[in-house]
Protein backbone atom coordinates (compact mmCIF):
# COMPACT_ATOMS: atom_id res chain seq x y z
CA UNK A 1 0.00 0.00 0.00
CA UNK A 2 1.40 3.35 -0.84
CA UNK A 3 -0.25 6.83 0.72
CA UNK A 4 0.68 10.27 -1.35
CA UNK A 5 -0.14 13.68 0.39
CA UNK A 6 1.26 17.02 0.13
CA UNK A 7 1.88 19.14 3.30
CA UNK A 8 1.56 23.03 2.33
CA UNK A 9 3.79 24.87 3.79
CA UNK A 10 2.66 25.03 7.83
CA UNK A 11 0.05 25.66 10.05
CA UNK A 12 1.25 29.11 10.44
CA UNK A 13 2.17 30.16 7.12
CA UNK A 14 0.73 28.09 3.72
CA UNK A 15 3.53 29.25 1.78
CA UNK A 16 6.48 28.79 4.55
CA UNK A 17 8.52 26.21 5.05
CA UNK A 18 7.80 22.84 6.78
CA UNK A 19 8.82 22.49 10.82
CA UNK A 20 11.64 20.55 11.97
CA UNK A 21 11.45 18.03 15.04
CA UNK A 22 12.53 19.36 18.22
CA UNK A 23 13.93 18.14 21.16
CA UNK A 24 12.66 18.92 24.60
CA UNK A 25 12.45 17.82 28.28
CA UNK A 26 9.47 17.17 30.05
CA UNK A 27 9.83 20.70 31.61
CA UNK A 28 10.03 22.47 28.20
CA UNK A 29 6.95 20.85 27.17
CA UNK A 30 4.70 24.58 27.91
CA UNK A 31 7.06 26.39 25.80
CA UNK A 32 6.42 28.35 22.53
CA UNK A 33 8.69 26.29 20.46
CA UNK A 34 7.22 22.84 21.87
CA UNK A 35 3.69 24.27 21.40
CA UNK A 36 4.54 25.40 18.13
CA UNK A 37 5.75 21.34 17.19
CA UNK A 38 2.82 20.33 18.67
CA UNK A 39 0.54 22.54 16.17
CA UNK A 40 3.00 21.08 13.30
CA UNK A 41 2.45 17.60 13.70
CA UNK A 42 -1.41 17.76 14.27
CA UNK A 43 -1.30 20.06 11.13
CA UNK A 44 0.35 17.19 9.23
CA UNK A 45 -1.45 14.46 10.63
CA UNK A 46 -4.77 15.85 9.65
CA UNK A 47 -3.29 17.07 5.90
CA UNK A 48 -2.71 13.52 5.77
CA UNK A 49 -6.24 12.36 6.81
CA UNK A 50 -8.04 15.39 4.79
CA UNK A 51 -6.11 14.28 1.59
CA UNK A 52 -6.41 10.48 2.03
CA UNK A 53 -9.26 9.51 4.53
CA UNK A 54 -9.26 5.76 3.39
CA UNK A 55 -5.97 6.18 5.60
CA UNK A 56 -8.17 5.52 8.43
CA UNK A 57 -9.23 2.00 6.97
CA UNK A 58 -5.94 1.17 7.01
CA UNK A 59 -4.64 -2.96 8.82
CA UNK A 60 -3.15 -1.16 11.43
CA UNK A 61 -4.68 -0.31 14.90
CA UNK A 62 -6.14 3.94 14.49
CA UNK A 63 -5.23 6.25 18.16
CA UNK A 64 -6.31 9.23 16.85
CA UNK A 65 -8.21 10.58 19.81
CA UNK A 66 -5.77 8.59 21.80
CA UNK A 67 -2.22 9.31 20.16
CA UNK A 68 -3.00 11.76 17.88
CA UNK A 69 -1.34 9.91 15.19
CA UNK A 70 -2.76 8.37 11.86
CA UNK A 71 -0.57 5.03 12.12
CA UNK A 72 -0.45 3.29 15.15
CA UNK A 73 2.24 0.30 15.78
CA UNK A 74 4.98 -0.32 14.08
CA UNK A 75 4.83 -1.09 9.91
CA UNK A 76 7.72 -2.13 7.92
CA UNK A 77 7.34 1.24 5.55
CA UNK A 78 9.65 3.35 3.36
CA UNK A 79 8.82 7.31 3.83
CA UNK A 80 10.04 9.27 0.70
CA UNK A 81 9.93 12.71 0.94
CA UNK A 82 10.67 15.81 -1.22
CA UNK A 83 11.04 19.25 0.00
CA UNK A 84 10.45 22.75 -1.66
CA UNK A 85 12.30 25.23 0.29
CA UNK A 86 10.44 28.50 0.17
CA UNK A 87 13.32 30.62 1.57
CA UNK A 88 16.64 30.10 2.95
CA UNK A 89 15.39 30.67 6.32
CA UNK A 90 14.67 26.66 6.68
CA UNK A 91 15.53 23.69 8.51
CA UNK A 92 18.24 20.52 7.79
CA UNK A 93 16.37 18.25 5.86
CA UNK A 94 16.39 15.23 8.09
CA UNK A 95 14.47 16.87 11.11
CA UNK A 96 11.95 17.73 9.12
CA UNK A 97 11.46 13.98 7.66
CA UNK A 98 12.08 12.98 11.51
CA UNK A 99 9.13 15.54 12.40
CA UNK A 100 6.57 13.93 9.56
CA UNK A 101 7.19 10.45 10.87
CA UNK A 102 6.33 11.88 14.54
CA UNK A 103 3.20 13.64 13.26
CA UNK A 104 2.48 10.02 11.74
CA UNK A 105 3.52 7.22 13.34
CA UNK A 106 2.71 6.46 16.99
CA UNK A 107 6.23 3.99 16.36
CA UNK A 108 8.38 4.59 13.58
CA UNK A 109 11.16 1.90 14.75
CA UNK A 110 10.72 -0.27 11.21
CA UNK A 111 10.48 2.92 9.31
CA UNK A 112 13.20 3.56 6.40
CA UNK A 113 13.38 6.81 4.58
CA UNK A 114 14.68 9.01 1.38
CA UNK A 115 14.89 12.98 1.59
CA UNK A 116 15.21 15.07 -1.64
CA UNK A 117 15.06 18.76 -1.75
CA UNK A 118 15.09 21.50 -3.37
CA UNK A 119 14.71 25.38 -3.59
CA UNK A 120 10.70 26.02 -4.83
CA UNK A 121 10.44 28.59 -7.74
CA UNK A 122 7.35 29.99 -6.72
CA UNK A 123 8.65 30.55 -3.01
CA UNK A 124 5.84 28.43 -2.11
CA UNK A 125 7.07 25.93 0.61
CA UNK A 126 5.90 22.61 0.68
CA UNK A 127 6.26 18.61 0.82
CA UNK A 128 5.60 15.73 -0.95
CA UNK A 129 5.04 12.47 0.63
CA UNK A 130 5.03 8.95 -0.25
CA UNK A 131 4.91 6.05 2.44
CA UNK A 132 4.74 2.68 1.47
CA UNK A 133 4.12 0.33 3.77
CA UNK A 134 4.55 -3.58 3.57
CA UNK A 135 1.42 -4.95 4.17
CA UNK A 136 3.08 -8.42 4.80
CA UNK A 137 4.46 -7.37 8.11
CA UNK A 138 4.14 -9.54 11.10
CA UNK A 139 5.49 -6.45 13.68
Amino acid sequence: MTIHFIIPGNQDDPNGNPIPKIKKTFRQQWTPAAQRYAAWKDYVAWTLIDQMPEVLALPFKKNLLQKGKPIDGTPDAKMEIMIYWANEKHADSESVFGSIADAIFSNDKHLAGEIRYTHAKDRKGKVEVAITINENNDA
